[in-house]
């Protein structure tokens, strides 16, 4: 039976390993894109991996916070009142809105960095170019 437990913790642990792997593995590419189509400078780039690391930083701050409310939530009694539930609420909120707002201040930052034909192009690349919409039959 330890055996099993001790399995398991291994396959999770690896799980957890490979999942954290693959989301530095994305933003690797992500980089690579982004230096190859915007023609980044050496110390640009450099810039840029400070400006990342930084956010990552503050994310997994956030995480950490979250995982306390999280579990503020689950040690909350059934019978808690809806001011209490709100409060857990409120939390979650404003951790969603620090995220918004460090990814945003990371985004102004990488910005500030590229020349204004870089920072053009950025915002090309950034921008979803939506597909036109067929409308729909009419049901008659």
């Amino acid at each position: 039976m330890k055996k099993l437990i001790g399995i398991a913790l291994l396959v999770f642990a690896i799980c957890v390993n490979v999942n954290a792997q693959s989301k530095v593995d994305r933003a690797e590419m992500e980089a690579k894109k982004l230096t190859k189509e915007l023609g980044l400078t050496e110390e640009q780039i450099a810039k840029k991996a400070e400006i990342d690391a930084s956010t990552m930083e503050q994310f997994q701050e956030i995480n950490v916070m979250r995982q306390k409310i999280m579990e503020e939530r689950k040690a909350m009694p059934q019978d808690a009142t809806p001011e209490q539930r709100e409060a857990i609420n409120e939390k979650m909120k404003a951790l969603r809105e620090t995220q918004i707002a460090a990814k945003k201040l990371a985004d102004e930052r990488f910005q500030e960095i590229l020349t204004e034909e870089q920072a053009a192009k950025y915002k090309e690349l950034r921008t979803v170019k939506k597909a036109p919409v067929a409308p729909r039959p009419s049901k008659k």
